[in-house]
């Protein structure tokens, strides 16, 4: 009983530790958090994410690993603290483009090709 009893202090302690660990400063957040439909290949996500991770210099993507539906994705990437979320829907997929939704602020969404988006994610992170 006494050892469980440490055990939990401990456990207790760490959790104590992680509520008050200070959250992401600016330069840890993700520039972009990856969304990808529930009717696309979680596959073709990972595989744009890998590309965008070789093509951008600095860039900072979070691929959304979890199924589920769009508006549970797009609450995840909003409490990421990403500026923009990459959405890969059915129709994105189907005509290899990308649509950028800014998070934060009052910039408008935009749809670019795949071979665009790597220009396009430099030009906005290095603002």
């Amino acid at each position: 009983a006494v050892g469980w009893a440490l055990g939990m202090e401990r456990l207790i302690g760490l959790i104590d530790a992680v509520a008050q660990a200070p959250l992401a400063t600016k330069a840890q957040q993700p520039h972009c958090y990856l969304v990808v439909a529930s009717d696309v290949d979680l596959v073709s996500g990972q595989q744009l994410a890998e590309e965008l991770r070789d093509r951008v210099a600095g860039l900072r993507l979070v691929s959304n690993m979890v199924p589920g539906s769009l508006k549970a994705q797009f609450k995840r990437a909003d409490k990421s603290g990403a500026s923009y979320a990459l959405v890969l829907g059915a129709d994105e997929h189907r005509e290899r483009t990308v649509t950028v939704k800014p998070l934060r602020g009052n910039g408008e969404q935009i749809t670019v090709t795949r071979e665009q988006i790597a220009n396009h994610l430099s030009e906005l992170i290095s603002h």
